[in-house]
């Protein structure tokens, strides 16, 4: 019986390498902004943007899915025209699954922004060319040919194919966005874009057609404000990638407080759908010009019975520094720069 156990978990496992893979994915979209459209690159209000998130998932059910991502942007802005340019730098680091299945990839972000008179209107447009590499080690695999007909013997020589165990690829994302701004109190966004257009092979037996297929995401925003220290933020996230689709929508709260410390405060709650994936939760704080924001994901799938509801934990920093020579001091403000 062990030995069809494990030969049935050995199948599912060769299932996995064998299928089309899936992109790696953050449940904060509204800070984390270079991982949803590379439009965005560049676009805020300061000079340098720096962001950092970690994300820790299924904890609870076996080996952690656990994901870093890192990046920067800036502008080249030109003071007499109406129009800058975005570029910057984006790492994400994932390690998933009992085989330690490792995926790295690094870009590097352009963007040119556009804007009309009185800034009404705002468009951009954005390329991200990068690398992208992913790797397995069969050391923490167990094949069905090692064990002895008692128990499982590590020292028994397994058939299986291991001459294959990473991949260094080209990749390039792209996309556009706009942003309407009607009023003090109340600015709307809207953007589409293409990720893995160039379907990067991704097969650890040198099979062509296992590839990263292309992943479309189409993403909007409204803020709006409720009262003259209270705004709402209503946004939605809708991706397709091969037969698998995601659609992930909810509301950001607001709140903008009279200290210099603590400018402003937030919280969230939105809906993750693939099969009734997740609630996710939101609290976050702008504190000493670092912009925090914890989310917690609580499983509602079918794993849930094994998971017992948990889901994952995020955290997401991210800092803006200024124009000018010297930090200025983190007043209160109406509009949160990433918007």
């Amino acid at each position: 019986m062990r030995i069809v156990k494990y030969g049935i978990c050995t199948l599912i496992l060769l299932r996995v390498f064998f299928v089309s893979a899936q992109d790696i994915h953050f449940s904060n979209f509204h800070t984390n902004v270079l991982h949803v459209n590379a439009a965005y690159t560049g676009f805020f209000q300061g000079k340098y943007r720096f962001n950092a998130v970690v994300r820790d998932q299924y904890r609870t059910v076996a080996v952690p899915y656990q994901t870093v991502g890192l990046s920067f942007d800036s502008k080249l802005k030109n003071m007499h025209s109406r129009q800058d340019i975005g570029y910057g730098v984006i790492c994400t680091y994932d390690v998933a699954g009992d085989a330690h299945l490792r995926t790295f990839q690094l870009s590097v972000p352009i963007a040119h922004h556009l804007r009309t008179y009185r800034k009404t209107w705002q468009f951009s447009y954005g390329i991200m060319p990068g690398i992208y590499s992913n790797a397995i080690d069969f050391t923490y695999l167990r094949f069905p040919d090692q064990f002895d007909g008692i128990q499982y013997n590590p020292s028994l020589e397994t058939q299986e194919n291991h001459e294959y165990t990473g991949n260094l690829l080209f990749n390039i994302n792209a996309g556009v966005q706009a942003l309407y701004t009607h009023s003090k109190k109340q600015r709307y966004g809207l953007g589409i874009s293409g990720n893995n257009l160039t379907k990067p092979r991704i097969s650890f037996f040198d099979d062509d057609s296992i590839f990263l297929p292309q992943r479309w995401l189409f993403h909007g925003f409204a803020h709006l404000e409720l009262r003259s220290d209270i705004d709402i933020v209503p946004a939605c996230k809708i991706q397709f990638q091969s037969p698998q689709q995601e659609y992930h929508f909810g509301v950001l709260l607001i709140h903008y407080t009279n200290t210099v410390t603590v400018p402003r405060v937030s919280g969230g709650l939105w809906f993750r759908s693939r099969d009734k994936d997740a609630v996710i939760l939101g609290i976050g704080a702008l504190y000493n010009g670092y912009d925090i924001i914890l989310n917690y994901d609580i499983n509602i799938s079918s794993l849930r019975t094994a998971s017992k509801g948990h889901g994952a934990m995020e955290l997401t920093v991210s800092y803006i520094i200024s124009d000018g020579n010297k930090r200025k001091k983190m007043m209160p403000v109406k509009c949160p720069a990433y918007l």
